[in-house]
């Protein structure tokens, strides 16, 4: 069984407040036969394995570690004023809906419905 260490490096860039960084991982793989494994490593490399490095393409992220607590006050705000205007479109209709002297239209009724609704039922007869 060979193993063989492999630095992931990737840049990243976000797309709130354009900030950049660069990550890396360190992955472990064990090659056995026509087998491989790829696990990610936490530790040192062992000495006198292979060692080789990967430059990953650049990925953008929505909001980073800097800017995500502002993005989270600005998302609450937002929320915030979502439900004020909830709840004022739930005390507009409780208004219109008590008697404000406005006639509501009522359901229309098929003559089919009234006939059955009217006819006895099968206890009746």
């Amino acid at each position: 069984m060979d193993t063989t260490f492999i630095l992931h490096i990737r840049d990243f860039h976000c797309s709130y407040c354009s900030h950049g960084w660069t990550s890396s991982e360190l992955f472990r793989v064990e090659i056995s036969g026509h087998d491989r494994r790829v696990e990610p490593h936490f530790g040192e490399p062992l000495a006198g394995c292979p060692f080789g490095t990967s430059r990953l393409p650049p990925r953008t992220v929505g909001v980073c570690y800097r800017c995500a607590s502002a993005f989270e006050m600005n998302r609450r705000k937002q929320l915030d004023a979502a439900e004020a205007r909830w709840q004022d479109t739930i005390k507009r209709k409780s208004m219109s809906d008590s008697d404000d002297g406005f006639k509501r239209p009522e359901p229309h009724i098929s003559a089919e419905a009234k006939r059955r609704a009217a006819a006895p039922s099968i206890d009746e007869l």
